[in-house]
């Protein structure tokens, strides 16, 4: 499973446990893969793994920030012309991405969404569906809008290279999208989808759970009556684009969401995608994805066969359907998958031209939004300077829900 498609060079040297060592440590293996007496041994030793894995991690960290800081101090901007933080957070993520195994992927993902960084403003609540693991967001009752101007339930699915990552993730995130949406007199909570993660659960695990999230929230049995728009980011975008389709194509999808937001998703697994080409050398060279870790090993303990067009949506036969009236797709000028995005991104403009062909105004308009200089995911990363950057996401809400643009003096939360 692991290495079916993987380089043919690359399936002679290394076997398929000894991919799975390279990536995944000994104590977060899939069940079916350890006997009993390994399992014990892996237990007593989880802690002493963890303190192996992540304190040369966190020193070459310190190293690189140091760096960073000098080269600054020496007077020599950024190529990107990235603030300080900006770099450090980066090389942080970089670092920790590329030299830290899959335990140390999720710990950072899990420190970044403590209980303890939940932002003030925001209340959260798990959602009421048996079997669910996702979470609501909405502001504090004080802080929502009184006679709002439009309603809307964001649904949105966690990125995380299909391997870590959770529900609570983004909440500093969606506390910011809530706030702004409230100023401009829209009242808003976030669904984040809580999914299965692989290796353990590897695809259509994670899909699936979306599918149920969608037709949930889509539904009278959620008792939701407010527009949905869906949304993800990287590998969460992939499963907002996968469960659509194949809802779709399945015909569990009676119509699209209102809208479809795409950040920096992952639209390309298989084999012609940037991570399996060797002719694109400086392709991310600044972004914090690790292509080497990524092209030979993570993408196989998610899908067997990733030319499948519901895990490389880019093989999709069409992508009419995932949205009643608009789309918007995020990009970074800098981050690694730019040239794979790209190409969705004009596959995706012709269904567009197509549909407003045949349907006219009932047909669904796609933005392209490709922000320079910046990395995978920029939106969701917690920089200030980045909030600032946003405004197109919130006149892509208004857009969905048929608003004018806030003017000057309109209500404010």
């Amino acid at each position: 499973m692991l290495t079916a498609l993987a380089p043919a060079s690359l399936q002679r040297r290394v076997g398929s446990m000894d991919l799975l060592n390279m990536v995944v440590p000994l104590g977060l293996r899939p069940a079916s893969s350890l006997d009993a007496a390994t399992a014990t041994t892996v237990q007593r030793r989880n802690l002493l793994q963890t303190a192996y894995a992540t304190a040369p991690v966190f020193l070459l960290t310190g190293l690189q920030g140091a760096a960073a800081v000098l080269w600054r101090l020496a007077g020599r901007p950024h190529p990107h012309d990235w603030t300080l933080p900006e770099e450090l957070l980066i090389t942080l993520m970089r670092t920790l991405l590329e030299y830290g195994d899959i335990a140390v992927w999720r710990g950072f993902f899990k420190n970044v969404s403590r209980p303890i960084s939940m932002p003030s403003d925001l209340v959260m609540s798990p959602a009421p569906r048996p079997g669910s693991k996702s979470l609501w967001f909405a502001l504090r009752p004080e802080l929502r809008v009184v006679e709002p101007r439009g309603s809307v339930n964001i649904l949105f699915i966690h990125g995380g290279a299909f391997i870590s990552g959770s529900a609570r993730q983004y909440q500093a995130t969606y506390c910011f999208w809530l706030k702004k949406l409230a100023r401009r007199g829209i009242a808003a909570k976030v669904l984040s989808v809580g999914y299965p993660l692989a290796p353990e659960h590897p695809y259509p695990a994670g899909r699936d759970a979306c599918e149920e999230e969608i037709r949930w929230i889509m539904s009278r049995d959620s008792g939701e009556i407010a527009p949905v728009i869906v949304g993800g980011d990287s590998a969460g975008a992939n499963l907002a684009l996968s469960a659509l389709s194949h809802m779709r194509d399945t015909g569990r999808l009676p119509k699209p969401p209102l809208g479809t937001l795409l950040v920096s998703p992952c639209v390309d697994l298989s084999p012609t995608c940037i991570l399996c080409r060797d002719n694109e050398p400086g392709a991310g060279s600044h972004d914090y994805l690790p292509k080497e870790k990524l092209s030979f090993g993570l993408p196989f303990f998610y899908a067997k066969d990733l030319t499948s067009p519901y895990v490389s949506p880019t093989l999709l036969d069409s992508l009419d359907g995932l949205a009643q009236r608009d789309i918007l797709l995020i990009s970074g000028g800098a981050e690694l998958m730019l040239t794979d995005i790209r190409v969705f991104a004009k596959k995706l403009q012709a269904a567009s031209d197509a549909s407003i062909a045949n349907r006219g105004a009932a047909g669904f308009r796609l933005t392209y939004w490709e922000e320079p200089g910046r990395v995978h995911s920029w939106p969701m990363l917690p920089l200030s300077h980045l909030k600032g950057k946003q405004e197109p996401i919130f006149q892509f809400v208004e857009r969905v829900l048929g608003l004018p643009a806030l003017e000057r003096g309109a209500p404010r939360a």
